[in-house]
């Protein structure tokens, strides 16, 4: 169906810098040249790695209780930092990012070994609290370090931090999100629109989000693509691109058209 629209639609796919202009059978075919783009950015873009298998390792920010009948100093709760370095009385330091309970209880056991002429047999170690550090910066209202579990979604990581600094509801968020030696990015509007989504990063401690808007003119690896409505519907601006959904799709995603207008044509500018 062909639309004109006497106050002007124009519907820009601004994966790139708009020009040219084509008919919505146009569309059809740029849709389909997409598939290819698409499947490259899904490798990169929203594709969440699987880290369950290191959630058993003991984190940054963990909380451990060191006691001795006979040291008050040996008494305590004591929290490892950002880096996962576990500082105890009498200068004693471990760094227990990466490891197993049982393999630092050893190395704080060994490093107390020295005050004690039979031993350490009376000193009890053991984790208090599985919380876990991690920093959110960027367009946060509360930037700063933030203790979560190793499985709270993402939206609950960010509304800790004050959320996200601006209108999630017509403008569109990236979270570049670095965990040990992994570093990705996600649209944030999907995570907080999909509940099973945001529950899928399995925190380690000492990860950090940088929250920014989304640029699909970014020269990173994980441009996002948009497509831009302007005139003629409730909500002109972005609408974040969908593989096979059809021109009303984005219509509809931008408020439907405007009341009373007649149209007969709609024009579709992209690149060549």
């Amino acid at each position: 169906m062909r639309f004109k629209i006497k106050s002007i639609i124009l519907i820009a796919l601004s994966i790139f810098m708009l020009s040219s202009c084509s008919t919505t059978t146009d569309y059809a075919r740029y849709t389909d040249s997409l598939s290819g783009l698409e499947h490259k950015q899904d490798k990169t873009l929203n594709v969440v790695p699987n880290l369950s298998r290191l959630k058993t390792d003991v984190a940054p920010g963990y909380r451990y209780s060191l006691y001795h009948p006979s040291d008050k100093k040996l008494q305590g709760r004591f929290r490892s930092d950002f880096r996962g370095i576990l500082r105890l009385p009498y200068g004693v330091r471990v760094n227990t990012s990466g490891k197993k309970f049982s393999t630092v209880k050893k190395e704080v056991l060994s490093a107390y070994y020295k005050f004690f002429r039979k031993g350490v047999e009376g000193v009890t170690f053991k984790i208090n609290s599985a919380t876990r550090w991690i920093e959110v910066r960027g367009l946060v209202t509360n930037p700063g370090k933030y203790l979560i579990r190793h499985d709270t979604a993402l939206d609950s990581v960010l509304a800790k931090a004050g959320g996200v600094k601006g209108d999630i509801s017509t403008e569109y968020y990236q979270g570049v999100i670095s965990q040990r030696n992994e570093s990705y990015t996600v649209v944030l509007n999907d995570f907080f629109n999909n509940s099973k989504l945001s529950k899928k990063i399995t925190w380690l401690g000492g990860d950090t989000i940088f929250v920014k808007k989304a640029d699909s003119l970014s020269s990173g690896r994980a441009e996002v693509p948009f497509v831009t409505l302007l005139g003629g519907v409730g909500k002109p601006g972005k609408i974040l691109y969908q593989k096979d959904a059809s021109l009303y799709y984005f219509i509809e995603k931008a408020g439907g058209l405007t009341t009373g207008l007649g149209y007969d044509e709609c024009f579709v500018f992209r690149n060549k």
